[in-house]
């Protein structure tokens, strides 16, 4: 699944720049709902841990990256993707 995330990420940035721009900026924004288990979800200690969070590190890790979360406002998902403050959902 990771393999066809950067695939499909790399397809994209042959279109545009936001594979250039994650890996100027050094980091990869993740904006995720922590109340969607398996998915994400706070853990006894209140990280956010789940299935996004883990296939977030190793797409930063291939593109050389550190992973960033944030929670999602899903009413400016769009917004927020178009305007590059977060890089994935």
């Amino acid at each position: 699944m990771a393999l066809v995330l950067v695939s499909s990420f790399v397809a994209l940035a042959e279109e545009d720049n936001s594979l250039k721009a994650i890996q100027e900026k050094g980091y990869l924004i993740l904006s995720l709902d922590d109340s969607f288990p398996p998915m994400g979800i706070n853990d006894e200690n209140g990280n956010i841990v789940g299935i996004d969070i883990d296939l977030t590190a190793e797409v930063s890790k291939r593109l050389g990256v550190e992973p960033k979360t944030q929670p999602i406002d899903r009413a400016a998902k769009k917004a927020l993707l178009d305007g590059g403050n977060i890089d994935c959902i």
